[in-house]
């Protein structure tokens, strides 16, 4: 019974997906390529803004914690001191090889634990490929990769909440606790979550 409360959750899931795409799709198709601007971030100098700003932000010498939480802006401080000396300007950085570099990366380190963590809930079945390819399309995270933002860690440090909380190990059940407090230092919204520790 389990399961299939949960399969049918993922078909709400994959329906609602696979009718937005459908729908933007025919959208753009119809009103041509400048309909991309109702999906993706305009202008052009906001593209990825939500990566660089925070790092031209916390890099500067009167750092001081602003929208994030302490946490992530700690993580931004870091990431700007592989930076040359005097690049702190967020146009700066997204234009030069480091920029290029620090984004891909970004995008690297969210996507290769995902697949990791999409695959061992599904156990490695053709489900697998069938909602990586439905959450790449999803409108909220074309929005996130779009502008950077560091949401997709949240959403990844939920997830192995998620997936480990009930774990028989009592140590990765922990861990699993200590990774949905890592999320709400990324977003505070994980941090809804608790709700379901504290009813357990």
């Amino acid at each position: 019974m389990k399961d299939k409360k949960i399969f049918s959750k993922l078909n709400v899931f994959a329906l609602i997906v696979t009718v937005s795409f459908i729908v933007s799709a025919a959208v753009i198709c119809v009103k041509g390529i400048s309909a991309m601007k109702y999906y993706v971030i305009t202008p052009q100098k906001d593209v990825f803004s939500d990566f660089f700003d925070p790092i031209e932000k916390n890099a500067a010498s009167n750092w001081k914690i602003d929208s994030y939480p302490p946490f992530i802006c700690g993580v931004y401080r870091i990431i700007s001191f592989v930076l040359p000396d005097g690049m702190i300007k967020s146009e700066d950085i997204k234009d030069s090889i480091y920029g290029i570099v620090l984004y891909s990366l970004h995008l690297l380190l969210f996507a290769v634990p995902l697949s990791i963590l999409i695959a061992k809930y599904f156990k490695n079945t053709g489900l697998t490929a069938c909602f990586t390819a439905l959450l790449v399309i999803s409108g909220p995270f074309i929005a996130a990769a779009d502008r950077g933002n560091c949401v997709v860690y949240a959403l990844l440090f939920t997830l192995i909440f998620f997936i480990y909380r009930d774990s028989d190990d009592h140590t990765v059940s922990e861990l699993s606790l200590l990774s949905l407090a890592v999320a709400a230092n990324i977003k505070i919204y994980p941090a809804i979550f608790i709700l379901l520790i504290m009813k357990k």
